[in-house]
């Protein structure tokens, strides 16, 4: 059943198109980033006649890895945050439910990831700490310990959005407003250890979510679209770069609030675009859509344990820093790519994948449901 814009604008729980390719185009970014820059060797110490538009075109794309995630908290932010902020104000948000489903989303591959981490370190020489590992199963990353292995410093932003809503939605209730006072000031104290301008970048998502549209526009899709790729740019000349050294002294900060702008906006738009199956038509875009949401199975795994596989593979098989743009080692770099994909998804087999019935079970049994 193909919904039309009016439901789809207004239901939260409908399936929104695009989201899906949007989270797993992040994570990809992600990997794809931290792969280049362990495996290739910086862009101005490349032999001068392998530099070039096409060699600056690839370093700059694979220099996507910090607006990557960025992404993230806007999508984050529109699907929780927004969608939990709205029920909070219909009296529909129900605080057993959110926090089963944020622990068991966030947990199970979290811990796959961890264990996973753990069997590493008996064949590479990176450190084991189990009060390191509890830390950062409690999202306590970048507050009182450091991360396991670096992607995992964004999670713990991550969980911390979803307790400030949590915090938020005590607050306004009839019977936890005490709690939610002292869990808000919890969180308080938690971002004096943390960057609280990561908090308003998830809040941007949110408040898109809020006021959504309730009709599709090409002309603004195709507007903010423009807007990321302007901001996306902006951002890049705004940080260091070994292939243009050149820094106008435009204040970051103030580009990523843009670009999270410009991304929430196109956000809005595009979830609108609902790519139908006609019998008989090539339905391209419904095909696209429809693998990217499976493709969007294992995002999360990708991202939390793509830097694990690059602990092996740059201890046995690759020197970091080392290779050129030439024929060889772009198929090098291609196969790292692909078996660190693969990798991922075989995890997911035994964590993401579950995620759904695993919730349902801790229901069923914290609520006799």
């Amino acid at each position: 059943m193909v919904m039309t814009d009016k439901q789809l604008a207004s239901s939260p729980n409908a399936h929104l198109p695009w989201i899906d390719a949007l989270r797993f185009i992040a994570a990809f970014l992600v990997m794809f980033c931290h792969a280049k820059n362990n495996f290739f060797m910086n862009y101005d110490k490349l032999p001068t006649d392998e530099q070039g538009p096409a060699a600056f075109v690839f370093y700059v794309l694979t220099r996507l890895g910090p607006e990557a995630v960025f992404i993230f908290f806007i999508i984050s932010g529109f699907l929780v945050g927004g969608i939990g902020l709205e029920r909070i104000f219909k009296g529909t948000f129900r605080l057993g439910d959110y926090a089963v489903n944020r622990t068991v989303r966030i947990g199970l591959p979290l811990v796959a990831a961890i264990v996973m981490y753990g069997l590493v370190t008996l064949i590479t020489p990176s450190e084991w700490s189990w009060l390191t590992a509890l830390g950062n199963l409690l999202s306590l990353q970048c507050i009182i310990c450091p991360p396991l292995v670096s992607p995992f410093w964004s999670l713990s932003y991550e969980v911390w959005f979803y307790v400030v809503l949590f915090a938020v939605a005590l607050l306004l209730s009839n019977k936890y407003k005490v709690w939610g006072f002292l869990l808000f000031v919890v969180c308080c104290l938690v971002y004096t250890r943390m960057n609280a301008l990561y908090l308003l970048y998830w809040l941007i998502g949110a408040a898109a979510w809020l006021c959504r549209p309730k009709r599709k526009r090409r002309w603004l899709l195709v507007v903010s679209l423009v807007m990321v790729v302007v901001t996306l740019g902006l951002s890049q000349i705004s940080s260091e770069s070994h292939a243009c050294p050149i820094n106008p002294g435009i204040s970051r900060s103030l580009v990523t609030v843009f670009m999270c702008f410009s991304f929430a906006l196109l956000t809005q738009q595009i979830v609108l675009f609902t790519p139908s199956f006609k019998p008989g038509r090539r339905n391209v875009a419904y095909k696209v859509e429809r693998a990217f949401s499976r493709l969007a199975d294992f995002s999360y795994t990708l991202y939390l344990t793509h830097r694990i596989v690059y602990l092996v593979v740059f201890e046995y098989i690759f020197d970091k820093y080392q290779a050129e743009l030439c024929p060889r080692d772009l198929l090098h770099y291609s196969l790292i790519v692909v078996t660190t994909l693969f990798i991922a998804w075989l995890v997911s087999l035994v964590s993401e994948r579950h995620t759904a019935r695993v919730r349902h079970k801790v229901k069923a049994l914290l609520f006799r449901r």
